[in-house]
């Protein structure tokens, strides 16, 4: 921990992960909202991710935040390898282009690494300039007060 005079400042190597079950739990979640509508699934990949181990074998896309989450899923909860990993997106790839994908893939894994809240390497979103203001104003012991943009002349 850094000790500052106002708060203490964790080291970014100090951070410490949640156990793997709640990570792979949380990603489930994520998958959850992106794949059931209404307790249907309006997409098929989720209904693979979350009830057969490895998707049953299936052949998948690298194109959007459920494709990274199945790799993340691939390989935390299925052990599987980069190689195997990459035969399931890329089935045409033959032995001398395979790392080119594997390399893809690894990449898709590093984004939801990231953006999940229990990953060591998990990057906290940047404060918006409103948020900012907003923040620094309460710091400073400042009540923020809501004041509606309609006037007086625009109700009626």
């Amino acid at each position: 921990m850094v000790k500052t005079n106002t708060v203490d400042v964790p080291d970014a190597q100090a951070r410490a992960s949640w156990p793997p079950k709640d990570c792979i739990r949380w990603i489930e979640w994520r998958v959850r909202e992106l794949t059931i509508e209404n307790s249907e699934y309006v997409d098929a990949r989720g209904r693979w991710l979350l009830e057969e181990k490895a998707a049953g074998g299936r052949k998948l896309t690298l194109s959007d935040k459920v494709a990274d989450y199945a790799v993340w899923l691939f390989k935390v909860r299925d052990n599987l390898s980069w190689h195997q990993i990459a035969y399931r997106f890329f089935p045409n790839a033959t032995e001398v282009n395979i790392e080119k994908y594997e390399s893809k893939v690894r990449r898709s894994y590093s984004r939801v690494e990231k953006n999940h809240p229990g990953s060591v390497n998990f990057k906290q979103p940047r404060l918006s300039r409103y948020d900012a203001i907003a923040l620094n104003a309460v710091l400073t012991g400042v009540i923020p007060i809501y004041v509606s943009a309609a006037t007086d002349s625009n109700q009626e």
